[in-house]
């Protein structure tokens, strides 16, 4: 049964028009992706994945530009939030749904506290070349879970602290458009925190729509 959801309309049923089918169940989100193939390889295979350190908009997926103007007022916001560390940044958290992608809750999940783990559930079909993954995130309805979520992120993650916040390369594009529902539509950056790097994807009005740890799709099965 499809059913409403008051997440960040209209365009977010604009969006999954074209890329995914999203039905509610028993209080769960289940997305149905329809990945691009090429993507899909191009992050299981390290032939493709990996390369010159460009922004190469990877063939199919949808990528929209923001104004230099606009991309450097929300990389400024994001910034100043990771320095301050643990304290909520009430500034980048607006009223949309925040969505927790797959791979990030993959390493939250075992910390998190009740707040979290009884937010929104999320979970999506990730077409493989060896079947379909299941994958499963959350979504952060209001303040207390986005407390929660901004709370285990940093203690799970404090390098996030002193991250660098750049724009994103082909192989962390290529992960965020397999797993999410969206159109990207910039702001959207990618940070590096020690060993790992995040991609977040943004609002005009530099809120945040997505968060996410860029890893290897093959990991989700069974996450």
């Amino acid at each position: 049964m499809t059913a409403k959801h008051p997440i960040r309309n209209p365009r977010f049923f604009r969006v999954t028009q074209l890329k995914a089918k999203i039905t509610y169940q028993k209080g769960v989100i289940a997305v149905k992706t329809k990945a691009h193939f090429f993507l899909i390889l191009a992050l299981v295979f390290p032939f493709a994945a990996h390369g010159k350190a460009q922004q190469d908009i990877p063939p199919g997926v949808k990528y929209k530009p923001a104004p230099a103007s606009v991309n450097a007022a929300a990389k400024l916001k994001l910034e100043g939030a990771l320095a301050n560390g643990a304290a909520f940044p009430e500034e980048l958290f607006g009223e949309n749904l925040i969505w927790c992608g797959p791979t990030l809750w993959k390493f939250l999940k075992p910390s998190a506290d009740k707040i979290l783990l009884q937010a929104q559930i999320v979970r999506g079909n990730l077409p493989m070349p060896d079947g379909v993954i299941v994958t499963e995130g959350r979504g952060l309805r209001n303040e207390q879970e986005k407390r929660s979520f901004w709370k285990a992120l940093m203690a799970k993650y404090p390098s996030l602290q002193t991250g660098k916040v750049r724009k994103p390369i082909s192989r962390e594009i290529s992960y965020f458009w397999a797993t999410t529902v969206f159109d990207i539509d910039e702001p959207f950056f990618a940070i590096d925190a020690g060993s790992q790097t995040f991609v977040v994807h943004m609002g005009r009005e530099h809120d945040i729509y997505t968060f996410d740890l860029v890893g290897d799709l093959r990991d989700l099965r069974g996450a």
